[in-house]
């Protein structure tokens, strides 16, 4: 077995447009990831849900090991023995944060938050201090950072929806730092990517997280 390193594979999913290449990996990812795309009505979620599951296959086998041993936890996230890892995705692009410890991964294309919805996720003082740790960025990408800070924490912990937005506070500036109410957060530590309007953010508590593009070569 190789030595794991930590590394958050991303993959432009727009590759799958393509009938041969989707094809492909449609027959090399497992059952139940090839079950979840095919859940989805439109073809860009299929590309998506697909890519994130081809983003994991490329990872595990880069560490030597392989998705038929994946299991899932009670709340239905996808685990391996030895090898930690999360999967997300977002307007074209699917990621998968590989770990020797617990991960939690978030991408999401740069939006829009409704005033009530930002007003609903987010305190005041967060969007403030946002502001001011990221000067001369629009609100945009302000608050989709902030959410991919808090989706990444809720991933980590592996309960869904279940540890809502709201219950965690976020101090933006560097180091960010996290509170929530329902777990000891002090430890975490939070990397971040963008990749072509898409911000990453990876929650852990390793530090030494390397962003590995999926080409169109490595694919074929």
């Amino acid at each position: 077995m190789q030595l794991m390193k930590n590394r958050v594979y991303v993959i432009d999913t727009d590759h799958f447009i393509q009938a041969r290449l989707y094809e492909k990996w449609h027959s090399a990812v497992p059952q139940w990831r090839r079950e979840k795309a095919d859940r989805f009505r439109f073809d860009k979620d299929k590309r998506l849900s697909l890519g994130a599951g081809a983003a994991l296959e490329i990872a595990l086998r880069d560490s030597g090991r392989s998705t038929a041993d994946v299991i899932f936890s009670e709340h239905g996230k996808p685990e391996l023995n030895g090898i930690c890892f999360n999967l997300s995705h977002s307007g074209h692009y699917a990621v998968c944060a590989v770990s020797d410890d617990t991960v939690g991964v978030d991408v999401e294309v740069i939006q829009e938050f409704s005033p009530k919805l930002a007003k609903r996720v987010f305190t005041q003082q967060e969007i403030s201090q946002a502001q001011q740790a990221y000067p001369g960025c629009d609100s945009s990408r302000i608050l989709t950072r902030l959410w991919t800070i808090k989706e990444s924490i809720m991933k980590y912990y592996g309960q869904g929806i279940s540890l809502s937005p709201e219950s965690i506070v976020i101090s933006p500036a560097s180091p960010i730092t996290a509170v929530c109410d329902a777990h000891d957060t002090s430890e975490l530590h939070f990397t971040l990517f963008e990749v072509n309007s898409h911000l990453i953010t990876v929650c852990s508590q390793k530090t030494d997280f390397e962003l590995c593009e999926i080409s169109a070569d490595k694919l074929i």
